[in-house]
């Protein structure tokens, strides 16, 4: 075995020296399934062999420590890296643990947007295209742009509707800096997601008529059927 007085290095800055993925380094190797790990030649394998070895999608870091290298049981978890690089979501569970996800609608029990700043404030932006993934392609007149739902719980445990916010586009798509939309406001009642309210691509702002008289509000204003409007005098 040669032997070097200092530390060796490639002539060549941007190659590596040594390859773990190539199942030669003896104690480490990186592996893309647990059944390449079991057929590693026995010249290479060793007790304290360190595995970082994929396992659905997550790269794992295990340890030999048995007898039988093709067994699970002879292998210790030592730790997880997050394979992957798409809608992966890392959720707090304590001070000291740490879990994720693969889903690409991810649930949140809450989220808080932050900014410290003396100028900007926090920004949440929806953006759509008809383009492939991270291609833009122009929207068209028709296109939902953008929608925000609410939903709450129904008798009998089933998911229901409670209203949303909906931006719909109204025109085909120019060479400005903008397209033209509309907004919808729904308001959820025993049907579901019945309309309320729309601001059109003029600013102009219509609400919805009502076949029925609505219980009186103070302020209030609605459109009956005869398209009457009315203003709520008192309670």
């Amino acid at each position: 075995m040669p032997v070097f007085p200092g530390l060796v290095r490639h002539n060549n800055s941007t190659e590596a020296i040594i390859d773990v993925t190539q199942d030669q380094v003896k104690g480490l190797g990186l592996f893309d399934s647990t059944s390449d790990r079991s057929s590693l030649s026995n010249k290479v394998q060793t007790n304290g062999f360190l595995a970082v070895t994929q396992v659905n999608n997550t790269y794992k870091a295990f340890v030999y420590n048995g007898n039988d290298w093709t067994s699970d049981s002879s292998w210790t978890e030592v730790g997880s890296i997050p394979g992957g690089s798409k809608y992966s979501v890392l959720a707090k569970l304590s001070d000291l643990e740490n879990d994720y996800d693969w889903t690409e609608s991810p649930q949140f029990e809450s989220v808080l947007v932050t900014r410290n700043s003396s100028s900007n404030s926090p920004a949440i932006n929806l953006f759509r295209s008809r383009g492939s993934e991270g291609s833009l392609a122009e929207t068209q007149s028709g296109d939902v742009i953008a929608q925000v739902a609410f939903f709450g719980s129904s008798i009998g445990g089933n998911k229901a509707t409670a209203g949303k916010m909906v931006f719909t586009q109204v025109q085909s798509a120019g060479y400005g800096p903008g397209v033209s939309t509309k907004m919808e406001l729904f308001v959820g009642n025993d049907s579901g997601d019945v309309a309320a309210l729309t601001l059109n691509e003029e600013k102009v702002v219509s609400i919805s008529r009502q076949s029925t008289a609505p219980t009186p509000v103070a302020g209030g204003i609605y459109a009956n059927t005869s398209n009457q409007l009315f203003f709520g005098i008192d309670n």
